[in-house]
């Protein structure tokens, strides 16, 4: 279930991108606090799959990257 929602968010922060742009336009990608806040929850789920499937990684260290999964309800307040 993690996996899908991970996708999910993956997905949606491709198409932002490629619709806004990522940085230089005025209304681009990180020019919006929250999806500054996506792209940093994004890049943490990233790398935790990339360290979780690596056999020689001490788990210690992919736990703090886990953790900043739990940023992900945040994005779901509403934007007034």
């Amino acid at each position: 279930m993690t996996s899908i929602i991970t996708v999910v968010f993956i997905i949606e922060a491709i198409i932002k991108i490629l619709v806004c742009g990522f940085v230089l336009h005025k209304n681009s990608y990180l020019r919006d606090p929250w999806n500054v806040l996506d792209f940093i929850i994004v890049t943490f789920s990233v790398i935790s799959w990339i360290l979780d499937s690596l056999s020689s990684v001490s788990i210690r260290f992919v736990r703090g990257f886990r953790a900043l999964r739990a940023l992900r309800p945040l994005r779901l307040v509403s934007k007034d």
